[in-house]
């Protein structure tokens, strides 16, 4: 759930500043939620479309997080538990807050921003996940 929640934050937090219209934004949670097994991205979908175009606080997002835990604890854990829907609201703030460099190099891409976004995205993240990855594996029953 935690990594789930964070690419959330992610995913949302770059479509909102790519382009925020409602249809848009419900189209690609329906999409993706279709396509993964069983993630409930049309959830955190809906709350954004709701809002429309204008601009999302942190408040928001953490309610987002919090109804996209809900969905993904009904859907994942049973029995049914709420501490990972409870960790997802702040996850998913967390996400859009890295969303934000990543908008910018978008924005405006220089030589030295665009190297830092490779270093991190290629070598850093994928070294984190890795970890992350085998510590919870290694505790799995």
């Amino acid at each position: 759930m935690p990594l789930v929640a964070l690419g959330a934050g992610l995913v949302f937090g770059l479509l909102r500043r790519f382009d925020p219209r409602a249809l848009l934004v419900l189209g690609l949670g329906a999409f993706l939620t279709y396509t993964t097994t069983y993630v409930p991205l049309i959830v955190s979908a809906i709350a954004l479309a709701v809002r429309g175009t204008a601009t999302v606080g942190w408040r928001r997002w953490a309610f987002t997080g919090l109804l996209f835990g809900i969905a993904t604890a009904i859907i994942w854990d049973h029995p049914l538990t709420f501490s990972g829907a409870l960790l997802a609201a702040p996850l998913i703030v967390v996400g859009t807050v890295v969303a934000e460099p990543i908008w910018r190099v978008v924005e405006r891409p220089t030589r030295g921003r665009v190297l830092t976004f490779v270093i991190l995205a290629r070598i850093c993240a994928p070294a984190l996940t890795g970890v992350l990855d085998l510590a919870l594996r290694s505790r799995a029953p």
